[in-house]
């Protein structure tokens, strides 16, 4: 990868801090992508690409479990989030969570998130 287009990399995910995680040890960088609605794994060191793993339209925030073992995207233009095993780097499944949703967080048991909604009135 050329070097401006790291910096590229780089500068584009300070500005998108809210949708970029970084599971604590490990070394990657996890980045959504809302407009190809998808979560792109990063190797934090040298930037290359480890994995694409496919998520839902409008792929927004994405959190991880406390042990690591999963991460939750939230897509808002397809009213669901994306359960993915982190390990793996695999999609699986797709949660229906309601209109828009926003940002998820998993409880300390890491089993069990909850998934906000931006503009649901209930």
């Amino acid at each position: 990868m050329r070097p401006s287009v790291r910096l590229a990399l780089v500068a584009g995910g300070l500005l998108l801090a809210a949708a970029i995680a970084r599971p604590a040890g490990a070394a990657e960088i996890w980045v959504t992508n809302m407009g190809s609605g998808d979560v792109t794994v990063f190797d934090a060191e040298n930037l290359q690409i480890r994995a694409v793993v496919q998520a839902g339209k409008g792929a927004h925030n994405i959190t991880f479990s406390r042990d690591k073992k999963w991460a939750i995207v939230s897509n808002a233009g397809s009213n669901d989030a994306t359960l993915i095993d982190a390990e793996k780097k695999h999609k699986v499944a797709d949660i229906p969570c309601g209109p828009r949703a926003h940002h998820a967080l998993f409880l300390p048991d890491g089993k069990t998130a909850y998934v906000s909604n931006v503009g649901a009135d209930y």
